[in-house]
């Protein structure tokens, strides 16, 4: 049987109760000395009211203090979740790019290209794990997701242009379309991660902003 341990937020909780009791009853009696001593036969009472408005008070701030705790909790989990999917969205772009840099220096046969597509598909099938409703940020998640679509239409681009080029090159319309979408990928990826960036800023100044890899 395993035994049950305190959440530590519940710990801290307690913690604060105790000392707020105390506080709270410390000054009860502190008050209750002083109207007794200049005579006031409602001392009683005038004790107790104050005490509850104290009370009260101490409650709100406590409770304002927890939310607050949260929120920040909150708001750190929802920036790893958004710099996971960034990370996975550039993974994605450095497999189209070594596409690219192949069709540049040579004409590719299939053993060349299927290891490089799987790879991308790979990222595609990654991107599509993440819960577009959890994403913090609304903006982010449209580009991601434009951007797995796109994704797809790359690899069909791609393929056609293996066949453009195995043909003699043609006119090379097929190799224009891959490089005009791979400049699509690029811009998706840097607009994910400047509004990651903006969402790091907002959450907690201390987070490392997340930078472009080299390529």
């Amino acid at each position: 049987m395993s035994k049950w341990k305190m959440p530590e937020r519940m710990v801290t909780a307690s913690i604060w109760a105790v000392w707020v009791f105390l506080a709270l009853g410390a000054l009860g009696l502190g008050m209750q000395v002083v109207v007794a001593a200049v005579g006031m036969d409602d001392a009683p009472a005038w004790v107790q009211a104050l005490g509850s408005v104290g009370a009260i008070l101490v409650a709100i701030w406590v409770s304002n203090a927890q939310a607050r705790r949260d929120a920040k909790s909150q708001d750190k989990r929802d920036w790893k979740y958004l710099s996971r999917a960034c990370e996975t969205g550039a993974a994605a772009v450095l497999g189209a790019k070594a596409i690219t840099t192949l069709f540049e220096r040579t004409t590719p046969n299939a053993e060349d290209l299927e290891p490089l597509f799987a790879e991308v598909m790979q990222s595609f099938d990654d991107i599509e794990k993440f819960s577009f409703a959890e994403l913090a940020d609304a903006k982010f998640a449209n580009v991601l997701m434009a951007h797995r679509r796109r994704l797809r239409f790359f690899i069909y681009l791609a393929r056609h242009a293996a066949d453009e080029k195995k043909a003699g090159g043609g006119d090379g319309y097929w190799m224009g379309e891959v490089n005009e979408c791979y400049s699509e990928l690029e811009n998706a990826r840097d607009e994910m991660i400047e509004r990651l960036n903006a969402f790091g800023r907002k959450v907690n100044e201390s987070h490392v902003p997340y930078r472009k890899r080299e390529e």
